[in-house]
């Protein structure tokens, strides 16, 4: 009898993406493999021992009460306990009506999410939408063991889930159902945290090519110089008119090269100066009264 070598797994053989549900009914019928996507937002069993969503841009809260609707599959009758993993890297904001949806949800299912979720993994990015969401359960307290995580990888080691091609598979998902405002909010959530991040750096903080972020950006009619652009300049806008913080050092913390490469961005928008724009404010000592 000859002794036959297992077959060799290609990159492609390695990677099963989930494939998209139409609607919800769909998808609650025959969850495994698959996702449901809405404005913002991906639930997804990638199998009967991995559940979870992630979520891009600002939510609206209609938008995370249909989230809400689609999470309520992992806890249907027959559902096996699993382990679930939470992806809000790409979260510019959290509305706090959104954020209440999901207080209610948990508050509703704690018995159920306790029978259903063995654990669960929360991969966050540095930043205020990050905080709130790793805060969720510090406010409603967990049914479950929790771990926030820096990123998809080190919540499967938590959820002592095999990598598999798990995270290959959620970033298709989320590619697949986010929409070009939805990009632009999440470059622009990297650039908000991190205002000189190059290409390369804003494209692994997405789990994307650069090339690949390049061309949706495109597609999107825009790139990362002018994301990149945008965000300096509505930081430098809202520090001017919020703060009393030299000028100076607005520039710089913006992310401009100097006050003068600031100046010129703000009047070329403003069609006003940096000094004029703070002078203008109404609770400025030296405003015209």
């Amino acid at each position: 009898m000859f002794d036959r070598k297992p077959p060799t797994r290609t990159r492609r053989d390695a990677v099963a993406p989930m494939t998209r549900a139409a609607a919800l009914p769909d998808y609650a019928q025959a969850p495994a493999g698959r996702y449901l996507a809405g404005a913002g937002w991906v639930a997804f069993c990638h199998s009967p021992a991995l559940w979870g969503f992630a979520l891009v841009g600002t939510p609206a809260p209609d938008a995370v009460q249909e989230l809400v609707a689609a999470l309520a599959t992992e806890l249907a009758p027959g559902v096996s306990p699993h382990a679930s993993l939470v992806d809000v890297r790409g979260l510019a904001a959290v509305e706090p009506a959104a954020f209440a949806h999901f207080e209610a949800y948990v508050a509703a299912n704690r018995t159920r999410l306790a029978q259903r979720v063995t654990r669960l993994a929360v991969a966050c990015a540095p930043g205020l939408a990050g905080a709130a969401v790793a805060g969720f359960f510090g406010v409603t307290p967990a049914p479950f063991p929790v771990a926030v995580v820096p990123d998809v990888g080190a919540g499967l080691r938590f959820l002592e889930h095999p990598p598999a091609d798990v995270e290959t598979a959620l970033a298709a998902a989320v590619r697949d159902a986010t929409e070009p405002e939805d990009l632009r909010a999440q470059v622009r959530a990297v650039l908000r945290r991190t205002p000189d991040a190059t290409p390369a750096e804003v494209a692994a903080a997405l789990g994307r090519s650069v090339r690949t972020l390049q061309r949706a950006l495109a597609a999107a009619g825009t790139s990362h110089r002018a994301e990149q652009a945008g965000v300096r300049l509505e930081t430098a806008l809202a520090r001017i008119r919020e703060t009393d913080a030299p000028l100076t050092t607005i520039a710089l913390s913006a992310g401009y090269a100097s006050v003068q490469h600031m100046g010129r961005a703000v009047r070329a928008a403003t069609g006003h100066s940096p000094s004029a724009l703070r002078l203008a404010r109404g609770d400025h000592p030296l405003a015209p009264s």
